[in-house]
């Protein structure tokens, strides 16, 4: 299994089957909280766009689309900063994908999967307090680095 991390946040390689099943089972669901985030040059984001833009009938000008130029991972809890793919190789899609319910407010994880995918594909992951990292392609579990004060017994998300 690879892992990449930058910062506190963990990016932890799971097999492309059991990403697709869980993704068949949450679609298939009358209610699921599984939804698309953002994405870089991804094609699922540009057809939630299109769904988007078709369900507005009633002459609505606020743009819901999400953002397709920039996927973002996590937000930073004090900074403002994030981390983030705004660059890729060439051909390459990168699609996050959250099913969160409901989150605590300390937890600054933007979804839960992210997929990059294309030939030799490589996204570059940014963040303004850290150096970049170049991700290759495959499908993602996205942690926010915990740690445990062993004096106190109680365990705490990193803070970036």
């Amino acid at each position: 299994m690879k892992k990449f991390q930058q910062g506190d946040v963990l990016f932890k390689e799971i097999d492309k089957k059991e990403f697709l099943e869980l993704k068949a089972q949450e679609e298939k669901k009358h209610y699921s909280n599984f939804k698309i985030t953002s994405g870089l040059n991804s094609t699922e984001v540009i057809d939630k766009n299109i769904e988007i833009k078709n369900k507005r009938s009633d002459g609505e000008t606020i743009d819901h689309s999400l953002s397709n130029n920039k996927c973002t991972v996590a937000l930073g809890e004090a900074t403002g900063h994030h981390h983030r793919f705004e660059t890729a190789t060439e051909g390459a899609t990168i699609t996050a994908y959250s099913n969160f319910g409901w989150r605590p407010s300390d937890d600054p994880a933007q979804c839960n999967f992210v997929v990059i995918e294309g030939k030799d594909a490589v996204g570059t992951l940014t963040h303004e307090e850290h150096n970049p990292i170049h991700v290759p392609s495959g499908y993602y579990k996205i942690d926010i680095v915990k740690e445990f004060d062993h004096f106190s017994q109680l365990t705490r998300s990193v803070v970036d």
